[in-house]
This record gives C-alpha cells, sequence and structure tokens, in this order.
C-alpha cells in the first residue's frame, strides 16, 4: 500500500472568506466543495473549542458532591470528556451554540456556547 501524495488546493475559507492554499497536514473539515478552514480561523476554532471543553468541566464539577468532585479531580482529560459526551448523548446536559457568523462579529470572536446541565 503506497502513501498518498500531498495534493495542495486552492480553497475559500468558510469562516471568513478568505483564499488559501492547503498545506500538508491540513485536516480536511465539513465543508462544501471548493471550501474549508484557513489556519488563523482553525486557530481560532480550536481555542473556542477548548474554552468550551474547560467551562463544561468546570460547570459539571461544581454540580458534584465532595466525593465525586475528588474523583473527577483524579481523571484524565480524556476520561472526562467521555463522560461529558456520554452526558450529552444521554439527555443529562444540553448545548446551544449561539452565532457564529463573522459578519455579526466583525472583531472575527469565535462564537460563544453554552452548557446547561440538567
Amino acid at each position: 500500500m503506497s502513501a498518498k501524495k500531498f495534493r495542495r488546493r486552492k480553497l475559500v475559507c468558510g469562516c471568513c472568506g478568505t483564499g488559501f492554499h492547503t498545506w500538508e497536514g491540513y485536516r480536511n473539515q465539513d465543508q462544501d466543495r471548493g471550501y474549508g478552514i484557513c489556519r488563523p480561523c482553525q486557530g481560532i476554532e480550536e481555542a473556542r473549542d477548548a474554552r468550551q471543553w474547560s467551562g463544561l468541566f468546570a460547570q459539571v464539577r461544581t454540580t458534584l458532591s465532595d466525593d465525586r468532585r475528588r474523583r473527577w479531580d483524579s481523571w484524565t482529560e480524556e476520561k472526562q470528556m467521555a463522560f461529558c459526551l456520554r452526558a450529552i448523548e444521554n439527555g443529562w446536559i444540553s448545548f446551544a451554540v449561539r452565532s457564529t457568523n463573522f459578519r455579526e462579529n466583525p472583531a472575527g470572536r469565535p462564537a460563544k456556547g453554552e452548557f446547561l446541565t440538567k
């Protein structure tokens, strides 16, 4: 089996509308044909994701008893993520997405998400 050769492509960023070329290691996003997410917007998305996970972990932690909080604190971040994803799947936690439209966020600030524990 041969390794797939990297092919540089020209895309338009689905977030900011800037044209860009893909790079080696570029991750394909769920975008329409000819669109992707440029490096700066990818960084914004990754930072937003990290903030949302951190906020969710803190919110879940505040709902726990002292014993369960100590157990939660001993878990790895991956185990905490798995628990949170299972809680969302089971309907114990819901997530509301606010606007990601960059025209409404001219400073390029990422969208705000809000986790709601039930």
